[in-house]
């Protein structure tokens, strides 16, 4: 995350299955803006991979 006083932006990669398959996978951007105590999202915005998602979810995944 980066942030600037009540401005923030977030990118977190991400994977779509549709009937338990996997369809498509890319990353997610979101602009949050703080107001009062809590963090709404202002603007969100995606990409679509263009290649491999199982490379992909290597790429990015946490586990292990």
């Amino acid at each position: 995350m980066q942030q600037s006083d009540n401005l923030a932006a977030i990118w977190t990669p991400y994977v779509f299955y549709l009937d338990g398959k996997l369809s498509h996978c890319g990353v997610n951007s979101f602009q949050l803006v703080k107001t009062g105590p809590d963090w709404k999202i202002h603007y969100l915005i995606d990409n679509l991979h263009g290649g491999d998602c199982e490379q992909f979810i290597k790429q990015y995944s946490t586990d292990g």
